[in-house]
């Protein structure tokens, strides 16, 4: 298993203690992108279509996937992009980390290309060293190398976290306004337009501007009595203990672990106040990171509300 540094520490941007590479393969290669789909389970499907985004933003020759033993790469997924930055392997080979992601085995895989020292971070440099690493088969070499170091994009990792943390808050905001009914349904955490979707349960009695100024006014509330309380978030990374996970509610918790989680080596649960739910993502350490945010538009379809909202300065 690849212990996920970061959900420890959502402000670890470096790391370099006793990390190795665990493996090393070639994902694409070359322009040869012509697959019958027909012949490929819904996996490969998703991965081929993956690799034909990154191929069209980042035009590389050859994409690699890299895993290790331990990562401070949050990889996408609970609506969260993922991280980007490199590897420097052996001090010498420079790794452009372009996509993390989780697969179907709870591995993660850090996606990406070798490149010369100069076009690290340089989303159009294309003076790359693939030929020379391909053509004798040097990546090959790195297998089980012990000289690792890993660094997130800062920028991109904080921009992250607070649209994630903001997210987090939400909910809290949400209950603490009286839907105590609402249940999540799915978050989109991009800096885009981000927003975070509800079934509400039929609990929505007022307008949705009115939903729009309650929520915008217990927003601002929380982070002015909490802003700067440590205590507000707490996190909870519970590890299964031979078979079975330890009875939760002895961490004063109430969540239940479902069944699609019990088969996981570990699970992390993350609360808000009173708001608690199971969580992999990156968050800040006090909701006065966050800064200000604000939500532009409620929108309700039959069985749902998307809150959608926007941090100042975005």
């Amino acid at each position: 298993m690849c212990e996920k540094l970061y959900l420890n520490d959502a402000y670890l941007f470096e790391y370099s203690d006793d990390i190795f590479i665990e493996n090393i393969s070639i994902i694409y290669q070359s322009s040869n992108l012509n697959v019958n789909n027909n012949e490929t389970t819904q996996n490969e499907q998703q991965q081929l279509k993956l690799v034909q985004q990154l191929q069209k933003k980042y035009s590389f020759k050859t994409l690699y996937s890299i895993t290790t033993n331990k990562t401070i790469f949050h990889g996408q997924g609970g609506g969260q992009p993922s991280d980007e930055g490199f590897f420097k392997i052996n001090k010498i080979f420079n790794f452009q980390v372009i996509f993390v992601k989780i697969n179907e085995n709870s591995i993660t895989e850090h996606f990406g290309y070798f490149v010369e020292e100069k076009e690290l971070n340089n989303e159009n440099g294309k003076n790359m060293i693939e030929k020379v690493m391909d053509d004798n088969n040097i990546w090959k070499d790195l297998i089980g190398c012990k000289d690792v170091l890993q660094k997130v994009n800062k920028e991109k990792r904080i921009l992250f976290t607070k649209i994630h943390s903001a997210a987090h808050l939400m909910d809290l905001a949400v209950i603490e306004s009286g839907c105590d009914l609402w249940k999540p349904s799915r978050g989109y955490h991009f800096e885009d337009s981000p927003y975070v979707e509800y079934f509400h349960n039929n609990q929505l009695n007022i307008s949705l501007d009115q939903l729009t100024n309650i929520l915008n006014k217990k927003i601002k509330e929380l982070l002015e009595i909490y802003g700067n309380d440590p205590n507000l978030i707490q996190k909870f990374i519970i590890y299964k203990k031979e078979n079975n996970f330890e009875d939760i509610s002895s961490l004063g918790l109430q969540m239940k672990i479902p069944e699609n989680l019990k088969s996981q080596p570990m699970i992390r649960i993350v609360k808000y106040g009173k708001y608690e739910c199971f969580c992999s993502g990156t968050h800040v350490n006090l909701i006065s990171e966050i800064g200000e945010f604000l939500v532009t538009k409620c929108k309700k379809s039959k069985d749902t509300v998307r809150i959608s909202y926007k941090l100042k300065g975005i």
